[in-house]
């Protein structure tokens, strides 16, 4: 497989989601060309980057590399509740689309650790 910068993946995909305000990361360009590749990662490349870095069964998570709170120094993850994924995923049906497109861009722009 070709080298994948998995980081503009993700930043693209999330881009994408806030421009178009669609509820579902399968329906983006970046999960369209790399489905093969990304429908094993809950569709996402953040995701298929920490099990990259994970040796053993423990959870991928721990070795995600966005920055889900923003703060390096603070762990959480985009599936505790609160979190800018949570919420979201949770706009899908009863917030406004601007709210989710807003979202989305927020979760393009977090950090990115490697």
């Amino acid at each position: 497989m070709k080298n994948l910068n998995l980081e503009k993946m993700y930043r693209d995909m999330w881009n994408e989601l806030g421009e178009t305000g669609s509820a579902c990361k399968s329906d983006t360009k970046v999960y369209k060309k790399h489905r093969n590749l990304l429908s094993r990662y809950n569709l996402c490349p953040a995701c298929y980057a920490a099990s990259l870095r994970t040796a053993t069964n423990i959870s991928i998570c721990f070795n995600c590399p966005i920055v889900w709170s923003g703060k390096k120094n603070v762990f959480i993850t985009c599936s505790q509740t609160g979190s800018l994924y949570q919420r979201w995923n949770n706009a899908r049906n009863y917030i406004a689309n601007n709210k989710r497109k807003k979202l989305a861009l927020k979760i393009a722009n977090l950090p990115w650790k490697e």
